[in-house]
Protein backbone atom coordinates (compact mmCIF):
# COMPACT_ATOMS: atom_id res chain seq x y z
CA UNK A 1 0.00 0.00 0.00
CA UNK A 2 2.77 2.26 0.50
CA UNK A 3 4.08 4.89 3.44
CA UNK A 4 1.96 7.51 2.05
CA UNK A 5 -1.17 5.90 2.22
CA UNK A 6 -3.99 6.74 4.39
CA UNK A 7 -4.82 3.17 5.70
CA UNK A 8 -0.87 3.67 6.76
CA UNK A 9 -1.01 6.62 8.14
CA UNK A 10 -3.65 6.14 10.36
CA UNK A 11 -2.02 2.79 11.78
CA UNK A 12 1.29 4.40 12.09
CA UNK A 13 -0.94 7.26 13.94
CA UNK A 14 -2.17 4.75 16.51
CA UNK A 15 0.89 2.93 17.36
CA UNK A 16 2.09 6.87 18.14
CA UNK A 17 -1.02 7.32 20.41
CA UNK A 18 -0.34 4.01 22.01
CA UNK A 19 3.10 4.92 22.64
CA UNK A 20 2.68 7.64 24.47
CA UNK A 21 -0.35 6.21 26.42
CA UNK A 22 2.61 4.08 27.68
CA UNK A 23 4.82 6.96 28.33
CA UNK A 24 7.03 6.08 25.49
CA UNK A 25 7.50 9.92 25.28
CA UNK A 26 10.80 10.15 22.64
CA UNK A 27 9.77 7.00 20.09
CA UNK A 28 6.27 8.57 20.05
CA UNK A 29 7.40 11.78 19.89
CA UNK A 30 9.57 10.29 16.20
CA UNK A 31 6.40 8.83 15.01
CA UNK A 32 4.35 11.52 15.12
CA UNK A 33 6.80 13.40 13.07
CA UNK A 34 6.93 11.19 10.92
CA UNK A 35 3.16 11.14 10.24
CA UNK A 36 3.34 14.66 9.75
CA UNK A 37 5.73 14.62 7.10
CA UNK A 38 3.58 12.73 5.40
CA UNK A 39 0.15 13.99 5.63
CA UNK A 40 1.82 17.30 5.16
CA UNK A 41 2.49 15.14 1.23
CA UNK A 42 -0.56 13.52 1.01
CA UNK A 43 -3.43 16.07 2.42
CA UNK A 44 -1.93 19.44 2.48
CA UNK A 45 -0.45 21.76 5.10
CA UNK A 46 -3.82 22.78 5.99
CA UNK A 47 -5.77 19.63 5.77
CA UNK A 48 -7.63 18.97 9.85
CA UNK A 49 -5.51 15.86 10.02
CA UNK A 50 -2.71 17.36 9.16
CA UNK A 51 -3.28 20.01 11.99
CA UNK A 52 -3.76 17.43 14.64
CA UNK A 53 -1.00 15.62 14.44
CA UNK A 54 1.32 18.89 15.10
CA UNK A 55 -0.83 19.44 17.89
CA UNK A 56 -0.47 16.14 19.02
CA UNK A 57 3.30 16.49 18.62
CA UNK A 58 2.47 19.69 20.38
CA UNK A 59 1.35 17.55 23.83
CA UNK A 60 4.44 14.73 23.46
CA UNK A 61 7.01 17.78 23.55
CA UNK A 62 4.78 19.19 26.90
CA UNK A 63 4.81 15.96 28.19
CA UNK A 64 8.15 15.64 27.97
CA UNK A 65 9.07 19.30 29.49
CA UNK A 66 10.43 20.76 26.53
CA UNK A 67 8.29 23.87 26.28
CA UNK A 68 10.93 25.55 24.69
CA UNK A 69 10.18 23.37 21.65
CA UNK A 70 6.25 23.25 22.08
CA UNK A 71 5.68 27.07 21.96
CA UNK A 72 6.39 27.86 18.37
CA UNK A 73 4.26 25.07 17.24
CA UNK A 74 1.18 25.33 19.28
CA UNK A 75 0.34 29.16 18.30
CA UNK A 76 1.03 28.54 15.17
CA UNK A 77 -1.54 25.41 15.11
CA UNK A 78 -4.20 27.40 17.09
CA UNK A 79 -4.29 29.99 14.45
CA UNK A 80 -4.41 27.56 11.62
CA UNK A 81 -7.72 25.29 14.01
CA UNK A 82 -9.47 28.86 14.42
CA UNK A 83 -9.24 30.16 10.66
CA UNK A 84 -9.73 26.19 9.18
CA UNK A 85 -11.83 24.56 11.86
CA UNK A 86 -13.37 27.16 13.89
CA UNK A 87 -12.71 28.60 17.48
CA UNK A 88 -15.40 26.01 18.76
CA UNK A 89 -13.83 22.46 17.40
CA UNK A 90 -12.97 20.50 19.49
CA UNK A 91 -9.30 19.88 18.47
CA UNK A 92 -8.98 24.28 18.61
CA UNK A 93 -10.24 23.89 22.10
CA UNK A 94 -7.72 21.32 22.99
CA UNK A 95 -4.21 23.07 21.53
CA UNK A 96 -5.92 26.18 23.36
CA UNK A 97 -5.66 24.42 26.59
CA UNK A 98 -1.79 22.96 25.76
CA UNK A 99 -0.43 26.25 24.63
CA UNK A 100 -1.96 27.54 28.30
CA UNK A 101 0.04 25.57 29.93
CA UNK A 102 3.23 25.95 27.74
CA UNK A 103 2.70 29.46 29.15
CA UNK A 104 2.44 28.52 32.68
CA UNK A 105 5.14 26.02 32.67
CA UNK A 106 7.07 29.40 31.11
CA UNK A 107 5.55 31.85 34.07
CA UNK A 108 3.66 33.33 31.87
CA UNK A 109 0.97 32.90 34.51
CA UNK A 110 -0.99 35.89 33.03
CA UNK A 111 -1.17 35.12 29.64
CA UNK A 112 -2.40 30.87 30.62
CA UNK A 113 -5.12 32.02 32.93
CA UNK A 114 -6.27 34.28 29.74
CA UNK A 115 -6.18 31.16 27.36
CA UNK A 116 -7.51 28.68 29.93
CA UNK A 117 -10.76 31.19 31.08
CA UNK A 118 -10.85 30.69 27.03
CA UNK A 119 -10.89 27.29 26.45
CA UNK A 120 -13.63 26.89 29.80
CA UNK A 121 -15.85 29.33 28.34
CA UNK A 122 -16.08 27.29 24.82
CA UNK A 123 -15.88 24.39 26.19
CA UNK A 124 -19.12 24.78 28.80
CA UNK A 125 -20.83 26.00 25.37
CA UNK A 126 -19.44 23.19 23.16
CA UNK A 127 -19.75 20.19 25.34
CA UNK A 128 -21.79 21.21 27.68
CA UNK A 129 -21.64 21.73 31.73
CA UNK A 130 -21.57 18.47 32.51
CA UNK A 131 -18.61 17.16 30.29
CA UNK A 132 -15.28 15.63 31.66
CA UNK A 133 -13.99 18.08 28.97
CA UNK A 134 -15.56 20.97 30.91
CA UNK A 135 -13.95 19.44 34.24
CA UNK A 136 -10.85 19.43 32.82
CA UNK A 137 -10.87 22.96 31.96
CA UNK A 138 -12.38 23.47 34.97
CA UNK A 139 -9.30 21.60 36.38
CA UNK A 140 -6.96 23.86 34.25
CA UNK A 141 -7.85 27.19 35.54
CA UNK A 142 -7.58 26.19 39.46
CA UNK A 143 -4.16 25.08 38.40
CA UNK A 144 -3.07 28.24 36.98
CA UNK A 145 -4.84 30.48 39.84
CA UNK A 146 -3.07 27.66 42.01
CA UNK A 147 0.24 28.79 40.72
CA UNK A 148 0.08 32.91 41.51
CA UNK A 149 -1.18 31.62 45.03
CA UNK A 150 -4.83 32.53 44.33
CA UNK A 151 -5.84 29.40 46.20
CA UNK A 152 -9.65 31.05 47.54
CA UNK A 153 -10.31 31.45 43.83
CA UNK A 154 -8.79 28.01 42.57
CA UNK A 155 -10.49 26.26 45.12
CA UNK A 156 -14.00 27.72 43.40
CA UNK A 157 -13.36 26.26 39.90
CA UNK A 158 -11.62 23.17 41.15
CA UNK A 159 -15.03 22.47 43.43
CA UNK A 160 -17.15 22.29 40.41
CA UNK A 161 -14.61 20.16 38.37
CA UNK A 162 -15.03 17.68 41.26
CA UNK A 163 -18.81 17.91 41.06
CA UNK A 164 -18.85 17.01 37.16
CA UNK A 165 -16.29 14.34 37.67
CA UNK A 166 -18.44 12.86 40.58
CA UNK A 167 -21.35 12.33 38.68
CA UNK A 168 -19.88 11.84 35.18
CA UNK A 169 -16.51 9.67 36.02
CA UNK A 170 -17.71 8.49 39.26
CA UNK A 171 -16.29 8.34 43.16
CA UNK A 172 -13.09 6.08 42.54
CA UNK A 173 -12.30 7.29 38.66
CA UNK A 174 -8.73 8.32 39.03
CA UNK A 175 -9.30 12.09 37.79
CA UNK A 176 -12.08 12.39 40.63
CA UNK A 177 -9.74 11.48 43.09
CA UNK A 178 -6.76 13.53 42.21
CA UNK A 179 -9.08 16.22 41.85
CA UNK A 180 -10.53 15.91 45.54
CA UNK A 181 -6.99 15.62 46.97
CA UNK A 182 -6.36 19.02 45.12
CA UNK A 183 -9.10 20.52 46.51
CA UNK A 184 -8.13 19.32 49.80
CA UNK A 185 -4.86 20.89 49.73
CA UNK A 186 -6.65 24.22 48.78
CA UNK A 187 -8.70 23.96 51.30
CA UNK A 188 -6.11 23.75 53.73
CA UNK A 189 -4.21 26.45 52.34
CA UNK A 190 -7.13 28.53 53.01
CA UNK A 191 -7.50 26.82 56.35
CA UNK A 192 -10.85 25.00 55.80
CA UNK A 193 -9.13 22.50 57.96
CA UNK A 194 -12.77 20.63 58.26
CA UNK A 195 -13.68 20.38 54.55
CA UNK A 196 -10.08 19.65 53.74
CA UNK A 197 -9.54 16.30 55.98
CA UNK A 198 -12.96 15.64 55.16
CA UNK A 199 -12.13 15.36 51.29
CA UNK A 200 -9.07 13.38 52.37
CA UNK A 201 -10.85 10.75 53.49
CA UNK A 202 -13.28 10.89 50.88
CA UNK A 203 -9.65 10.27 48.52
CA UNK A 204 -8.00 7.99 50.22
CA UNK A 205 -11.04 5.95 50.82
CA UNK A 206 -11.55 6.42 47.17
CA UNK A 207 -8.00 4.74 46.33
CA UNK A 208 -6.04 7.78 46.26
CA UNK A 209 -2.56 6.35 44.86
CA UNK A 210 0.10 4.77 47.81
CA UNK A 211 2.71 7.24 46.77
CA UNK A 212 0.23 10.59 47.51
CA UNK A 213 -0.73 8.81 50.43
CA UNK A 214 2.82 8.02 51.86
CA UNK A 215 3.74 12.14 50.91
CA UNK A 216 0.34 13.33 52.86
CA UNK A 217 2.43 14.10 56.24
CA UNK A 218 5.44 16.07 54.62
CA UNK A 219 2.90 17.75 51.97
CA UNK A 220 3.46 21.70 52.85
CA UNK A 221 0.14 22.26 51.87
CA UNK A 222 -1.42 20.04 54.48
CA UNK A 223 1.09 21.52 56.86
CA UNK A 224 -1.84 23.29 58.43
CA UNK A 225 -3.72 20.19 59.35
CA UNK A 226 -0.77 18.84 61.18
CA UNK A 227 -1.91 18.62 64.94
CA UNK A 228 -5.17 17.93 64.29
CA UNK A 229 -7.05 15.26 66.06
CA UNK A 230 -8.61 13.95 62.84
CA UNK A 231 -6.26 14.51 60.16
CA UNK A 232 -3.28 12.96 62.57
CA UNK A 233 -6.04 9.70 63.08
CA UNK A 234 -6.17 9.67 58.99
CA UNK A 235 -2.23 9.43 58.86
CA UNK A 236 -2.09 6.83 61.31
CA UNK A 237 -4.40 4.87 59.73
CA UNK A 238 -2.67 5.20 56.45
CA UNK A 239 0.46 4.14 57.91
CA UNK A 240 -1.11 0.90 59.65
CA UNK A 241 -1.80 -1.39 56.46
CA UNK A 242 1.92 -0.95 55.38
CA UNK A 243 3.24 -1.23 59.13
CA UNK A 244 1.19 -4.39 59.36
CA UNK A 245 2.55 -5.39 56.00
CA UNK A 246 5.72 -5.07 56.81
CA UNK A 247 5.46 -7.50 59.97
CA UNK A 248 3.82 -9.94 57.86
CA UNK A 249 6.54 -10.60 55.53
Amino acid sequence: MGTDDPDTIETARCLAVVLEKQGRFKEAEERYRSILEARRRVLGPEHPRTLKIISDLGIVLVEEDRYTEAEPLLPQTLDLQSRVLGRDHPDTILTMGNLATVFENEGRNAESETLQRQALAQSRRVFGPDHPSTAIALYNVADVLYEEHRYAEAAVFLRQAVEIERRVLGLRHPDTVGSVYKLARLLALTKKSGEAISLLQDAVANGLGAETVAGMEKDEALKSLHGNPTFDALVEQVRRPATATGQKN
